[in-house]
């Protein structure tokens, strides 16, 4: 049993393995029209490898971190950007000395 103090929570099927399509259906139904995800690199690869994502925020910090255990941004997957088909830079901004970059990765649509 879960503490009263607690928030309520509902787990939603979303397939096995789970996908990005039944995840957003199921958070369209309860009203959410927009969606921030962090994840690891398998939460972006599941999620940029769908086709569904129409924009990326990438930081790019002033180090690099080359341990080969260290986290990658991606996994191997079939991304539906390619150099035919690049993701479009909208926004390169300075945050101290950190670069941040904004894409769309929907070809159709407007910054």
């Amino acid at each position: 049993d879960r503490p009263a103090a607690d928030p309520p929570a509902e787990v939603v099927d979303a397939g096995d393995p789970p996908t990005v399509r039944a995840v957003l259906a199921d958070l369209a139904d309860r009203g959410v029209g927009r969606l921030l995800v962090e994840g690891g690199g398998h939460i972006h690869t599941l999620f940029l490898t769908s086709g569904l994502v129409d924009e990326l925020r990438l930081a790019v910090a002033p180090f690099l971190v080359g341990q080969e255990d260290a986290p990658r941004f991606v996994v191997p997957g079939a991304f539906p950007q390619t150099p035919d088909a690049p993701m479009r830079l909208v926004e390169a901004r300075a945050l101290g000395d950190v670069a941040v970059l904004r894409y769309r990765l929907d070809q159709g649509a407007h910054a």
